[in-house]
């Protein structure tokens, strides 16, 4: 699969099945690389847009995540542990997603400290996620531009995991929607379908629901959260921030 963006093209291979399926990534020169660390986080310093790697489709319930611990930080399914048996399985979600599903590159949120600017919450640890509401779904492995519409903070068992509200550049949707108010007058109770999602989601696996913190509704705040996003992954990478367990790259 090739994604395109600005001067860039992003290529995929699909290896393995099953448990060992993975998604990996390459630049347009054929060489390896991380959706996490080697794809920018905005495709221009001063755009209005973010650039997104998604791992779910809509509609889509198998749960595919980036592999933060993994060389190369391919996409791969996400695990449990089955209750009965206590063999590691596919995780699929109790509900279809309503949107496409991925991460923003280049951003961390720091599992250490709270940002007290928006939340007292400390973050969940992964890449600021992104729910792109666009009218078609997005294969997994694929990177697009994403024109940044709001945020929304979900506190997922104590911890802040800000959700980006966006629609894909290449939808159709895309140059007639702006912000909040415009998704809510041109699809009436879509943001509150993807609130109750996140909110009861968790409840499937006999957990807690989650619940949201706060709503950002302008575009301007929602592209300072993810500057901080960016600044926390510079200090991860530069070692500022001891984390072990992730593959931040060859040194």
């Amino acid at each position: 699969m090739i994604s395109r963006l600005i001067f860039r093209t992003y290529l995929t291979t699909r290896s393995g099945s099953g448990l060992s399926e993975r998604i990996h990534f390459q630049d347009d020169s054929g060489k390896a690389i991380s959706p996490w660390h080697d794809i920018p986080v905005r495709p221009t310093k001063y755009s209005s847009f973010a650039n997104a790697v998604f791992e779910i489709s809509k509609h889509n319930i198998k749960k595919l995540e980036m592999a933060t611990k993994e060389k190369l930080n391919p996409i791969k399914p996400d695990t449990r542990k089955n209750k009965k048996t206590g063999e590691t399985e596919i995780r699929y979600y109790g509900r279809f997603p309503l949107f496409n599903y991925g991460f923003i590159p280049q951003t961390w949120e720091n599992s250490f400290e709270g940002d007290m600017k928006y939340s007292k919450y400390h973050g969940d640890g992964d890449p600021i996620d992104v729910v792109e509401i666009g009218s078609k779904a997005i294969e997994p492995g694929s990177v697009h531009e994403v024109k940044i519409l709001g945020a929304m903070c979900l506190i997922d068992q104590g911890e802040a995991d800000w959700k980006i509200i966006c629609v894909s550049k290449e939808d159709e949707i895309c140059w007639n929607t702006n912000s909040f108010e415009d998704i809510n007058r041109s699809f009436p109770g879509k943001l509150d379908a993807i609130r109750f999602w996140f909110e009861k989601i968790k409840t499937f696996d006999g957990k807690p629901e989650n619940f949201f913190e706060g709503l950002i509704e302008t575009p301007e705040v929602a592209v300072e959260i993810i500057e901080a996003g960016h600044k926390h992954w510079e200090r991860l990478r530069a070692g500022e921030i001891k984390e072990a367990s992730y593959w931040l790259g060859d040194k």
